[in-house]
């Protein structure tokens, strides 16, 4: 009998970022991961979705929101490293990182919520409804 393989992360993506000025706190958005993700700013952890050890978070069409000081940004060129856990044989996926004040990305993070978490909920409700309203009839 075959052992099981013990899922593992995989580095995913290194973002360098444009130099800029910098307000009070900037703010990073992974709008769409598939299945967890940490994100680093200059090699220093500024969040995740979860646990990547089992049982792994299921962060699947989440958008994940972070903040981190601008005391992590440098004088030119710096870096934004994404951990993307996904499962061998499944569909990993992550879409472009943003990164920039919290007026532009908190719009861009609820618009994302809204597109990917509300719709599919209401979407679920009224097909439960429907397959009441279907059965009683």
């Amino acid at each position: 009998m075959a052992a099981a393989v013990a899922p593992r992360p995989a580095l995913a993506a290194r973002c360098p970022v444009a130099p800029i000025e910098l307000p009070a706190a900037r703010f990073a958005l992974a709008p769409d991961v598939n299945m967890n993700a940490a994100v680093f700013v200059n090699g220093s952890w500024i969040g995740d979705g979860g646990s990547f050890a089992e049982p792994v978070a299921h962060n699947f069409n989440r958008p994940l929101y972070f903040q981190f000081p601008p005391a992590l940004l440098r004088p030119g060129k710096n870096e934004i490293d994404v951990l993307l856990f996904a499962y061998a044989h499944h569909f990993g996926r992550l879409a472009p990182v943003w990164v920039g004040p919290h007026a532009t990305m908190s719009a861009r993070y609820e618009s994302a919520f809204f597109r990917q978490i509300v719709l599919a909920q209401l979407g679920t409700a009224l097909a439960a409804v429907t397959a009441v309203f279907i059965a009683v009839i």
